[in-house]
This record gives structure tokens, C-alpha cells and sequence, in this order.
């Protein structure tokens, strides 16, 4: 069942009888097809297919334990290398705004697990890279939790999360994760590096002599 397909699902993957539920489940499939490349889609570029899912399983949670379940489908036995990157680039987006539900969350850290002990690279493709990424996110927001505020994902944050696997950055993360980076880029500095730098350019220039 868990195998990667070019057709449209008929069904949700995890059963529901919420009729509603079950016509948003097929949908989404639908969409993760397109921003894969496995079906025609009307959007004009890819990231605003990915901000239209986050977009939707963001706004009803019964939906997002369905996209890392359809997620996981499409990414296994897929040999189409660009489809199999599309869908490990979802999987970085999704965790980006809203963990699994707590039921499906061991399921979903066992299947991205495999993947980090598997090869580096499948079918040219550096699964082993989005896996391990994939991986730390589940862990972090099981104890974080979603996105915080009110505010549904925006594309400037889609694109952003797409690119954090190969572009780790200082800002805008946890500080466990900050500290993890500093760990690589700056050894030894016990306190965050931003907060060193940003003290320092106060004391140059003058800050605790300036009013306001």
C-alpha cells in the first residue's frame, strides 16, 4: 500500500468517517501529485502548490497525519528522481509549520530513521540529507509544538523551509538548533555567537551612552 503512484487516491490513507475530511484527504493527494510533478497542475510555480497544502493542513489538523502518511507513499519505491526530491522537500515544508499528531508520530520518526541509515544518495538524490533534517524536526516539535501564532504559512516561509536542509541558518530557530550550528561553524564560544556579536556593535558603538 505504502508505494509511491502517479493516480489519484479514491480514499484517504487513514480512515476517517468525517465525509468532509474524506474529500480534503483526496484533494491534497491530488496537489502533492502536482508539486511533485506526477500530475498537470494549474499553478504557476511550484511553491505556491506547497503553501496551498501547508496552507490546508495547517488550518485543519485532521489533515496533516494524512499528508506525512501520503508523503511517506510517494516517497518510497519512487524511481522518478525530481518526484522523489519534490517529495522529501514537502516532508522539510510540512515540518516547518505543524508536527505529527503524538499517535503518528513514532510511525513517521521509525520511516524517516530508515532513510538516514540508508545510502547518502538515492537515485541521485540526497536522501539521507532531507531524512536526517526531517528527523530532528519531529523530535524538536514534539516538544515544541506547531508554528506558534495565528498566521497561516506564508510563501516567504515555504521557500525559506525548502531550502533549510542545505542552508542552515542562526536566526529564526530554536536555540538548541542555534547552538547545534554553532557547535560546527563556531567551537568553543560557550553563549550564542548573535548574541556576542550584537553586544559587541553596542559597546562600539557607544550604545550604553546613547538615550533611546
Amino acid at each position: 500500500m505504502l508505494c509511491w503512484t502517479k493516480d489519484p487516491i479514491k480514499q484517504p490513507m487513514i480512515m476517517t468517517r468525517d465525509k468532509q475530511l474524506k474529500k480534503d484527504a483526496v484533494e491534497m493527494f491530488k496537489l502533492v501529485l502536482q508539486y511533485m510533478g506526477d500530475r498537470k497542475t494549474k499553478f504557476k510555480e511550484d511553491n505556491a502548490i506547497a503553501l496551498e497544502i501547508t496552507s490546508r493542513a495547517w488550518e485543519k489538523k485532521g489533515l496533516r497525519d494524512e499528508l506525512y502518511i501520503q508523503l511517506c507513499r510517494q516517497t518510497s519505491g519512487n524511481d522518478r528522481p525530481k518526484s522523489l526530491e519534490a517529495g522529501w522537500e514537502l516532508f522539510t515544508i510540512a515540518l516547518a509549520f505543524f508536527p505529527p499528531s503524538n499517535k503518528f508520530r513514532t510511525y513517521l520518526e521509525g520511516y524517516l530513521w530508515r532513510h538516514v541509515e540508508r545510502s547518502a544518495l538515492i537515485k541521485g538524490v540526497p536522501v539521507e540529507v532531507y531524512a536526517q533534517y526531517c528527523h530532528k524536526k519531529v523530535e524538536r516539535m514534539a516538544l515544541t509544538g506547531a508554528k506558534k501564532g495565528l498566521k497561516k504559512p506564508t510563501l516567504e516561509e515555504v521557500v525559506h523551509a525548502k531550502k533549510a536542509p542545505f542552508n542552515p541558518s542562526l536566526f529564526g530557530t530554536s536555540i538548541e538548533e542555534v547552538m547545534e550550528l554553532q557547535a560546527e561553524r563556531f567551537p568553543g564560544k560557550p553563549l550564542p555567537w548573535v548574541v556576542e556579536t550584537l553586544s559587541e556593535t553596542v559597546l562600539r558603538l557607544q550604545g550604553p551612552q546613547t538615550e533611546g
